[in-house]
């Protein structure tokens, strides 16, 4: 007899129910009436407390400060910068609201055609974010500077991105103490490697790999970096320590020589006093109220950038150019919004928001990403293949566009990367955790009867087999030869051509210019100038997608789903960005047996 059979059955008639069905469906009842109510009363709390917390702001600022002739915005940095905020953050927040990057430079474009602006004081310190994102943020300063406005710099104790974003300014000030100072650090690349510590607790972690260079995972079975990881950082740090110094020397008008030799051959780690003037790192030294004094301001004639009531253009464009933020691990998720991860899920639903505008005559997408889920980042990749073939693709590349980030890119007419950007990784990883040794030392005895060749692979408290792996393995190079085949579908290369600069390679924007994985080094701005080009507008505006949106509305649209705001918690709760790269890892590992992810990641 067989076990399924695809005969019709007849549906039988539903028994009456029971007493004990009616105590069930009461419990059921009662349990969903109480959780109804204590979500209603959470979210009671939450539009309370914001609501005190509104009319604390309102009360403490009913209208707008008035912006006076000559007055200076005051853009003070600190802690992480991320470029778009998909969520506002700052509900309780009853101090300035903190802006992305993308809130910034439009507050500073504003303020460069605003006629009662007449300068910047940048005051960084303990900025926390990738030179592609403070790069974008320099741009609109020179922009600004090419108004005529002046942009002064006041420093304390900076570090490497607190001046290489002070260096944009006309002048930088130094506070004249022995016990502040620019901690000018260089750059590095950083990552934990746990063999040691996994092997005390009796879990390995099996690493496939399909390319030569690819370097995600060997944190987890390896116990030091492989020779071809050094290989690739090495060469990636060459170029961008290369390209920071360049920058910092044409700004500060210093040749490369001198400012090589600051960062190599200075004595003291901090510089500070005379030395710091005669360098050439700042202009002068001097405290901040003298340096205000010296710009012969007054109070009022100084605003926080974050209170700037900047007003948008009245007169609405007929064309659009939309930039679409593609931020995140590449992986799965039970939400269209996840403010961690970039699923397929969310893709399409900005996608077909941005399709609904009829005036979008061209898209950039900003990628932003270290790849992740190998079957997300096909799903990415096919829907944008199949709903933007109708406008020019514009890609721009973030911090990282690389492994999956760069598999998302492959669909693009033309691609840009940001000098800092790092990219490639054409290469797929699996990690495979198991616990047998764990299990034996804690005095588990796992005995498993099965049927089928593979039904213990999955198994943790079993040790896989050399047949499983190769098994494995097989399945990864037919997912690295796909990705291979999007990139030469992409780029219009021949798949020997793609191979020679994949093997799960990271690549400076400069080399990935030269390996014809890019079309040009270049800013978001002269993506969306070239999307525009490509859709044939001249006169046009330019929309950010997705719109940020409040915890409140990311509630409601998610159903009460109170896990929106349990993940943006724990996403703030992971400050350390070592170990925070490591726990993504292994978050995205749970799910995705075979991933393209880089490990990568520029740090001061």
């Amino acid at each position: 007899m067989p076990l399924y059979t695809n005969d019709p059955k007849p549906i039988p008639p539903r028994p009456a129910p029971t007493r004990t069905d009616n105590k069930r469906e009461g419990k059921i009842k009662r349990r969903w009436f109480t959780f109804g109510c204590l979500t209603t009363f959470i979210f009671l709390i939450i539009i309370s407390v914001s609501s005190v917390i509104s009319l604390v702001k309102l009360g403490s600022k009913q209208v707008a400060p008035t912006i006076h002739p000559g007055t200076y915005l005051n853009i003070k940095l600190s802690g992480s910068l991320v470029e778009h905020k998909e969520v506002d953050e700052d509900l309780f927040s009853i101090s300035d609201k903190t802006l992305s990057v993308r809130q910034l430079i439009d507050r500073i474009e504003h303020a460069a055609i605003d006629n009662n602006i007449s300068g910047l004081i940048l005051e960084p310190a303990a900025v926390s974010a990738g030179y592609a994102t403070m790069n974008e943020l320099i741009d609109a300063i020179e922009l600004f500077k090419m108004s005529g406005k002046q942009v002064v710099a006041y420093l304390e104790t900076a570090y490497n991105s607190d001046y290489f974003i002070a260096s944009a300014a006309d002048k930088i000030c130094l506070v004249p103490s022995q016990s502040g100072g620019v901690y000018l650090s260089g750059i590095g690349i950083s990552a934990l490697y746990m063999k040691n510590f996994f092997d005390k607790l009796g879990i390995e972690i099996n690493v496939l790999h399909s390319g030569n260079y690819k370097g995600a995972g060997e944190n987890f079975n390896r116990n030091e970096m492989s020779t071809q990881m050094k290989e690739t950082y090495n060469q990636l740090l060459d170029d961008i320590y290369f390209q920071m110094l360049t920058d910092i020397s044409v700004r500060r008008k210093l040749n490369f020589g001198e400012i090589f030799n600051i960062y190599e051959k200075r004595d003291e780690l901090f510089i500070n006093g005379d030395f710091a003037v005669e360098s050439g790192i700042v202009d002068e030294l001097c405290h901040r109220d003298r340096l205000i004094e010296n710009l012969g301001l007054k109070e009022k004639q100084i605003s926080s950038i974050a209170k700037y009531d900047y007003k948008l253009p009245l007169v609405k464009r007929k064309d659009t150019i939309a930039v679409v933020y593609l931020q995140g691990n590449i992986g799965q998720s039970s939400s269209s919004f996840d403010t961690n991860v970039l699923s397929s899920k969310k893709v399409e639903k900005i996608i077909k928001e941005v399709k609904k505008d009829p005036s979008i005559k061209g898209i950039v997408l900003r990628v932003n990403s270290p790849g992740g889920s190998a079957l997300e980042s096909e799903k990415i990749y096919q829907f944008l293949v199949k709903e933007l073939s109708d406008k020019p693709l514009i890609i721009s590349m973030g911090d990282v566009a690389a492994s999956g980030g760069y598999y998302i890119s492959a669909p693009g007419d033309y691609v840009f990367a940001d000098p800092y950007t790092l990219t490639g990784s054409i290469g797929v990883v699996s990690m495979l955790p198991n616990a047998h040794q764990a299990g034996k030392n804690i005095g588990f005895n796992v005995q498993s009867i099965t049927r089928g060749k593979f039904s213990n692979f999955l198994n943790m408290w079993e040790k896989p087999n050399r047949v499983d792996l190769n098994a494995m393995q097989k399945n990864m190079d037919n997912v690295y030869l796909e990705f291979k085949d999007r990139v030469a579908t992409g780029r219009q290369l021949s798949i020997d051509e793609v191979e020679k600069v994949a093997q799960g390679r990271t690549w400076s924007s400069r080399k990935a210019l030269k390996n014809n994985l890019i079309d040009e080094v270049g800013s978001l701005n002269l993506a969306i100038a070239r999307a525009a080009a490509l859709a044939e507008v001249a006169d046009y505006q330019v929309s950010y997608f997705p719109h940020t949106k409040s915890l409140i509305d990311l509630i409601i649209e998610n159903k009460f789903d109170f896990l929106v705001l349990e993940r943006i918690i724990k996403q703030k709760m992971i400050k350390d960005p070592t170990f925070e790269r490591a726990y993504r890892l292994l978050e995205i590992m749970k799910n995705e047996p075979i991933l393209m992810i880089t490990p990568a990641t520029v740090t001061d």
